[in-house]
């Protein structure tokens, strides 16, 4: 007897439907938007706890230098790990700001010496380049459309 493939055709390896990819990000205001208020309308629970706490902001907090290197420095670590080395990091700037104009001259043997990989160190100066020569301004980043980034 053969499996019921699920409404997109697709099943994966445990036996489950997987919903075909649309490309829309909850990370878009509008598509969070829609997706609140259908879990408001088909989910009687989750509307009580919906109605009493409010919608979600998502709001970028820190600097989107220092927000985009600490994502960095954080892929693919526990996050004690993670903090240990953006402490070791931040050690390594001026009252432990992170800036691109620093980050580009540093000594990449003392990020390294702070726990950062070298694949990470790579994107790291790579990231600090291109806003030092001012090819990236991340002030425009707050005001683009996610499929623009």
């Amino acid at each position: 007897m053969g499996r019921k493939l699920g409404p997109k055709g697709r099943e994966g390896l445990d036996g489950t439907t997987k919903a075909k990819k649309s490309g829309k990000s909850l990370a878009d205001a509008h598509h969070f938007k829609l997706g609140y208020a259908h879990i408001r309308k088909n989910d009687p629970q989750l509307k009580l706890i919906l109605d009493a706490h409010g919608m979600l902001e998502f709001k970028p907090e820190g600097k989107p230098f220092e927000s985009l290197v600490e994502s960095i420095l954080s892929q693919q670590l526990a996050g004690s790990a993670a903090a240990a080395i953006i402490k070791k990091v931040r050690a390594q700037f001026p009252d432990g700001e992170l800036d691109a104009e620093t980050l580009h001259k540093i000594d990449p043997l003392r990020l390294r010496a702070a726990g950062v990989s070298p694949q990470k160190l790579t994107y790291l100066k790579d990231l600090s380049m291109r806003v030092v020569e001012g090819r990236l301004d991340l002030g425009l980043l707050e005001t683009m459309p996610d499929d623009e980034i």
